[in-house]
């Protein structure tokens, strides 16, 4: 059953199925009557309001900025025989939201509570098919074949986030050490080459008035 919380908040609109370049898509319709948008708050309603559209196919719930709700999408999940891929119940598993059965019966939706900086997709996924999740300017269609509760999930959230979505490394790449001066050889034939640095080579302090310590600086600074 659809959580209390979500039927509470005006946040509904009905759809229905359209083809669109030859694909079947879901196109949102407001309660209120005429087209519904997903990021467009006017054309929502109640969900008693979404019920009622009748000649719709379905209701969806519409994630806003002002809500604390996460919706994460797993598209092609299940198999005809209705196992769930591997990888797909680690998200399911982890997340521990309330689950539901998208229309098509091969995907999920999960909804959750946290916080999101911005919505994300990819279809680089262990099931071949697509990972989103959003939380706002995007809608849920919702069937009520749902089990679980909404919960806090912050860091099961952001966990997933890091394995599916991570960020690219924008640290410059590291440069490669090298000798400034060459092998050793090289270096012992420019110290012999400045009678400065060839006389403190061979342990003559005279310039500096015998002082040792002060012509072993001197020469390591050379």
């Amino acid at each position: 059953m659809i959580p209390t919380e979500l039927r509470e908040r005006p946040q509904w609109l009905a759809w229905k199925y359209q083809t669109r370049k030859g694909r079947q898509t879901k196109v949102p319709v407001s309660p209120l009557g005429g087209p519904g948008k997903s990021n467009d708050s006017a054309t929502w309603g109640t969900y008693r309001q979404a019920l009622g559209c009748f000649d719709a196919d379905g209701i969806g719930f519409a994630f806003s900025k002002d809500d604390p709700y996460v919706g994460v999408d797993l598209d092609g999940v299940l198999a005809r025989a209705g196992t769930l891929h591997p990888a797909a119940y680690r998200v399911v598993h982890d997340l521990a939201g309330y689950t539901e059965f998208s229309p098509s019966g091969y995907g999920l939706h999960i909804i959750i509570r946290g916080r999101l900086k911005r919505n994300r997709s990819t279809k680089a996924t262990a099931w071949k098919k697509e990972l989103a999740v959003f939380s706002s300017g995007k809608f849920f269609t919702m069937t009520d074949e749902g089990r679980g509760d909404i919960r806090d999930a912050q860091e099961e959230l952001m966990s997933m986030i890091a394995f599916y979505f991570p960020e690219p490394d924008t640290s410059p790449p590291a440069r490669p050490c090298k000798p400034p001066c060459g092998d050793d050889l090289a270096v012992l034939a420019r110290v012999h080459a400045d009678p400065r640095i060839d006389a403190l080579w061979a342990g003559i302090t005279a310039d500096y008035d015998g002082d040792h310590s002060a012509a072993d600086r001197a020469l390591g600074a050379h």
